[in-house]
């Protein structure tokens, strides 16, 4: 008897298990690459953050079937990234809400694929707009170690994405477009 219910119960759990869901941390910003691409910024120009949109809204992504890759609830990709872009600015001095000068961007593509070796990458594509409307595209490929195979894999995408943006806000604040629009 004790056999059947546990034979019942067992495909219940596994589907439970199946859908789970996978939150992506929150930012923190990165404490040497970003900061040093920042203080090269030689005038004393101070950076307001206006809206980051994604015509998508997207709010997560599938991984292996079932298993989400998921932000805070009502999170936008878009809006973290904005978030993490004022966090980046607030700690390196150059944040100010009312500043004339504004950063804001548009979302074209976000993404994640498992490749050959263990090796998988977040893609992150965005085209940032600086107050008079000049567009400044970037993307950034951010590949980390993950086994499709192992049952954490989308853990591990999970995880990696705060890094996929540290990186894509370094080659933001690197690139010269964005350099010589302040």
């Amino acid at each position: 008897m004790i056999k059947k219910q546990f034979f019942l119960i067992l495909p219940l759990l596994v589907f439970l298990v199946s859908c789970a869901q996978e939150p992506i941390n929150s930012y923190a910003p990165a404490t040497f690459s970003n900061l040093r691409q920042l203080n090269e910024i030689t005038s004393n120009v101070k950076i307001r953050v206006g809206t980051f949109q994604d015509k998508q809204h997207r709010k997560q992504l599938t991984c292996l079937g079932n298993q989400s890759i998921k932000l805070q609830p009502k999170e936008t990709f878009a809006h973290y990234i904005q978030q993490a872009t004022i966090k980046e600015l607030k700690f390196a001095g150059l944040y100010d809400k009312h500043a004339q000068k504004e950063l804001t961007g548009t979302l074209e593509d976000v993404s994640f694929q498992g490749g050959v070796f263990n090796q998988t990458s977040w893609t992150i594509r965005m085209t940032f707009y600086n107050e008079k409307q000049k567009t400044f595209p970037v993307t950034a490929y951010f590949l980390f170690t993950a086994d499709v195979n192992n049952p954490q894999y989308c853990q591990h995408v999970s995880d990696a994405f705060p890094d996929a943006v540290q990186y894509l806000l370094r080659r933001l604040f690197s690139s010269t477009e964005f350099q010589t629009s302040l």
